[in-house]
């Protein structure tokens, strides 16, 4: 048996390949390639749809289609976006051709940003299991064989997954003292436990 605490051994599968990922603060941060532009995305759980700039957009000729996603922040203030289908986009040897994308204008955000292009959201992965392994800053799209390993080394939890449009979010079970188990989205973009009042 594994020690209570202690994380097991990374997987070393030659199967296996991960994209080293850096900090934004405590955002994670992937290259990404969009057609034949190189970029830099935010892995965010709970954005919604995969985002783009304007700017990375306009670069690939990717032309929103008319139709809009709505969505909402953590205060309930609706934010909607432009959608439109991105030629591909690869994270390492993981490709998605004619994703549904959100456009949106990153004018007026933080000068932080300026070196993001765009945000990779669970639909991104939603043809394949993905991990992110701190310990290594590492981001692995999982095989068939790596993804097995996975399971017997780890602990498995059950997550509800919801699709909305272009946008799908992962929720699961946490048990809070005192008020006993709630449901919680899976939010990469937060760095901190949210509960609603």
């Amino acid at each position: 048996g594994r020690t209570p605490g202690r994380m097991p051994p990374p997987i070393r599968s030659a199967a296996m390949t991960g994209t080293p990922f850096t900090y934004l603060s405590h955002l994670v941060t992937l290259p990404v390639r969009v057609g034949d532009v190189e970029a830099r995305f935010v892995l965010d759980t709970g954005i919604g749809p995969t985002i783009l700039t304007g700017a990375v957009a306009r670069r690939v000729g990717c032309v929103p289609n008319g139709e809009t996603f709505t969505g909402q922040r953590m205060s309930g203030q609706e934010v909607g976006v432009p959608l439109a289908e991105a030629p591909s986009i690869a994270l390492g040897s993981y490709v998605r051709d004619g994703h549904v994308v959100g456009v949106l204008d990153t004018t007026g955000f933080p000068d932080a940003f300026a070196a993001i292009d765009g945000f990779l959201s669970l639909a991104f992965f939603e043809e394949r299991a993905f991990t992110v392994d701190y310990e290594h800053r590492l981001v692995v799209v999982e095989t068939p064989e790596t993804l097995a390993e996975r399971v017997v080394q780890g602990v498995a939890v059950p997550v509800r997954l919801e699709r909305r449009g272009p946008a799908l979010d992962a929720f699961l079970h946490l048990t809070v003292p005192g008020l006993g188990p709630i449901e919680v989205e899976v939010d990469m973009g937060s760095d901190s436990l949210i509960l609603d009042t």
